[in-house]
């Protein structure tokens, strides 16, 4: 009799924790045919209420994953980077509760179509990649927040893409995108855009109308202006429009009043309008490697400027507001024409940045013409600039 009772206790409790034991089996199953047979099923699963809910089988260096990951039904991350995946499963969209998907730095070619069932779906990360389109339709994806598809093979940002209303952060650069549908000013939430690195000839001008947008990086394009309605980004904070050939900055960028950080460098700007000086919270000011010839003689009204860097443009003075930034902490002019610095610029000190751990610069006047610099101009950058004077292009 206590035998049967015990037994009975074991049917119980197998039963109790079959859906448990199917999940490990299944996880076992997915690493024994990749040849992982060494690796533990509980150190690469999350578990809850006896389902396997997250799987990490990222950098195992997988080159399949079997169909039979459609009964992991609880699952809610799944992240298989760094592997030699060529494709994600069919039947993946049997995961319904999927809500986290990575699987970059893989060799997958295209997303199949079942994912698009995954309606819980919040976060995609496929970066590096040959991803040349995304699945259709992508209406279901109603709680996409995350979207990342960079160094893959798209051509354009496709029409589906406006289905997607709750998208708020989108990484799509180092791809070959030269189009977008003008339809995509319906992502209302969206508050990062990323399509640095693409073929795009012109600025997006739906991007104009996202209230939402924060940050936009167009870096590395080829885009000849800026749209007179930029200053209807009123949420605006960071831009990125460097290595373009932009020729001029419309005086409407005055308006984007939350703007922090701007690069524009290696463009072929010849002027930064006075108007941008009424920026009052920008701290980062990066216009090297253009065509000007001269700053805004207003530009000691930006106040709260951490950096400017203006370097290898043609300038031959510097106002002498200039020695109104008092929180500059780098200041580069090298490689221009100058050949002297208003007595005003003694005011400014406390050179040297460090974001982040990097250290960015402080003071850099070299290779100018400042061959006869005042006594006390002389002296303030021998201070903050190391070695400026042997670099200055002196007629000897």
């Amino acid at each position: 009799m206590v035998l049967l009772t015990f037994a009975a206790i074991l049917c119980l409790c197998s039963l109790t924790n079959a859906g448990f034991v199917d999940d490990t089996l299944t996880v076992r199953f997915i690493l024994d045919k990749n040849g992982k047979s060494d690796v533990p099923v509980m150190k690469i699963a999350d578990t809850s209420d006896r389902r396997v809910t997250a799987l990490f089988l990222n950098g195992l260096g997988l080159y399949m994953l079997s169909d039979t990951i459609g009964a992991l039904t609880a699952l809610h991350t799944l992240n298989v980077d760094n592997n030699n995946l060529a494709s994600l499963p069919k039947n993946i969209g049997s995961l319904k509760r999927l809500k986290v998907l990575k699987a970059s730095f893989n060799k997958i070619r295209e997303l199949p179509s079942s994912l698009t069932r995954c309606s819980l779906l919040v976060h995609l990360e496929m970066d590096r990649n040959e991803i040349a389109g995304l699945p259709s339709p992508l209406s279901a994806w109603t709680r996409l927040e995350i979207l990342s598809l960079q160094w893959n093979r798209l051509r354009n940002i496709p029409a589906g893409i406006n289905e997607l209303r709750s998208l708020k952060i989108l990484y799509a650069g180092n791809n070959e995108i030269a189009t977008i549908d003008e339809r995509i000013d319906s992502l209302t939430e969206i508050e990062v855009i990323s399509l640095r690195d693409n073929k795009l000839s012109s600025f997006p001008q739906c991007f104009c109308r996202l209230p939402k947008l924060r940050k936009l990086d167009l870096s590395s394009n080829l885009i000849l202006s800026l749209p007179e309605d930029i200053g209807d980004l009123k949420s605006l904070t960071d831009l990125y429009i460097s290595s373009n050939s932009i020729e001029v900055i419309p005086p409407t960028i005055a308006l984007c009043k939350e703007l922090r950080w701007l690069y524009m460098d290696n463009n072929k700007i010849q002027q930064i309008p006075e108007e941008l000086c009424s920026l009052s919270k920008l701290q980062w000011l990066s216009v090297s490697g253009n065509a000007l010839t001269e700053l805004p003689t207003r530009i000691g009204d930006l106040t709260e400027l951490t950096v400017l860097s203006v370097s290898y443009n043609s300038l031959v003075t510097v106002p002498e507001s200039l020695g109104r930034l008092k929180k500059l902490r780098m200041l580069n002019l090298e490689g221009n024409e100058l050949v002297a610095l208003p007595e005003q610029i003694v005011a400014l000190h406390g050179f040297g940045l460090k974001y982040g751990g990097k250290e960015y610069g402080s003071l850099n006047i070299k290779s100018n013409r400042l061959c006869e610099l005042s006594g006390k101009v002389a002296a303030w950058a021998d201070k903050y600039c190391m070695g400026w004077r042997e670099t200055q292009k002196c007629e000897k």
